[in-house]
């Protein structure tokens, strides 16, 4: 492909240069793509962590209760068994619902961790972009610059042949 766009202002050259501008763009398209998705996981994420905290606190909350309702079955000298039983129950919850955080805390740090590559490669995609459009417009304008030199060349040959056989007929 160098060969092509180095050699000449050819018609595979040109194509070559739209060729790479175009997977330039391919690329930046690609990777906003990434950064769009890495956005929407943050934002699951997000939304996974306030249940998940909202969870915690619901269950913390049953325990609360739990404790106080076995508190009061002792302290009347009840039978406690029941509510021994839901605090169990209640604490179980809790510790799901701890597990369950640490899950989503987990996912958070993952899917902001997913969104700064996504960042980075979108940075690149359009470092690598840049780079190309510069680049081609480089090897655009070197080539126009050939040619036009070419072209003032042969005009210039042909006014000093135009001139020579001017002296020639006027001789």
């Amino acid at each position: 492909a160098q060969s092509s766009i180095s050699d000449a202002d050819t018609a595979e050259g040109r194509a070559t240069l739209t060729n790479a501008e175009t997977i330039g763009q391919l690329h930046i398209d690609s990777a906003d793509a990434y950064v769009d998705k890495a956005r929407a996981l943050v934002d699951e994420a997000n939304e996974a962590q306030v249940d998940a905290t909202a969870s915690l606190g619901d269950a913390s909350e049953a325990v609360i209760q739990a404790q106080e309702a076995l508190d009061k079955a002792v302290a009347s000298n009840e039978d406690s068994s029941s509510q021994t039983a839901q605090l169990q129950t209640a604490q179980a919850q809790q510790s799901d619902a701890r597990a369950a955080l640490v899950v989503a805390d987990t996912a958070l740090e993952d899917a902001d961790s997913e969104l700064s590559s996504a960042d980075q490669a979108l940075t690149d995609a359009k470092a690598l972009d840049l780079a190309i459009e510069t680049r081609t417009d480089e090897i655009v304008a070197k080539q126009s610059a050939d040619a036009q030199s070419a072209i003032n060349t042969a005009d210039a040959q042909s006014d000093a042949s135009a001139l020579s056989q001017d002296e020639t007929t006027i001789a």
